[in-house]
């Protein structure tokens, strides 16, 4: 039987946090850094970033002794159209995201990305059926507001922000799809890039 004293106190784990705030701060410096690399190309770059990012994910997963089960999913000859539909779908992303700051379309990058969490509500209410609560639609409200609000100041759509909105959506109902691991997906991804 459980007494009042029994039970142990939990005490919240703010990792998660910390790794997330430290990713939403390179995520928005990399479009400045990108420009203090302006006389390189964006092909370039991209370059750069696949085969580096490459390189690291095959020398990490091989020191944890998971290079092998990361790349078994290439076996299945049936999952090479989707690993190769999305190996195009995020290289135009990260392509896209490399090109924008070097082009002066640094604003249409951020509303696109600022759209992406409102475009996947809409795609899991109307087509994954899921549920809101009235304090969530309250922050979709909001967040919507905010969003217009951008667009009303930017002075509108460009085919960056419908690429970057549609595109990555698109990409992740397909992660969804071809269920893999992080890490298989994105050396994967890669390696075929």
């Amino acid at each position: 039987m459980e007494t009042l004293h029994s039970h142990k106190t939990h005490k919240p784990n703010y990792s998660g946090l910390g790794f997330g705030l430290a990713a939403f701060t390179l995520f928005a410096i990399i479009p400045v850094y990108v420009q203090l690399l302006k006389p390189l190309s964006g092909f370039t770059l991209l370059n750069q970033r696949i085969l580096w990012s490459s390189l690291l994910l095959v020398t990490v997963l091989f020191f944890m002794g998971k290079l092998a089960s990361s790349l078994r999913p290439m076996k299945n000859l049936k999952a090479w159209p989707g690993l190769i539909v999305g190996s195009l779908l995020v290289g135009l992303q990260w392509g896209i995201f490399v090109w924008a700051p070097l082009n002066g379309q640094t604003l249409g990058l951020s509303l696109g990305y600022f759209l992406v969490p409102l475009v996947m509500v809409f795609i899991g209410r109307v087509f994954l059926k899921e549920k809101l609560s009235p304090l969530k639609w309250l922050a979709i409200l909001c967040a919507g507001f905010g969003v217009a609000m951008a667009f009303f100041q930017s002075g509108g759509l460009s085919w960056v922000v419908v690429l970057i909105a549609i595109g990555y959506p698109v990409y992740l109902m397909l992660r969804r799809i071809q269920v893999l691991p992080s890490a298989s997906s994105f050396l994967i991804e890669n390696l075929i890039l």
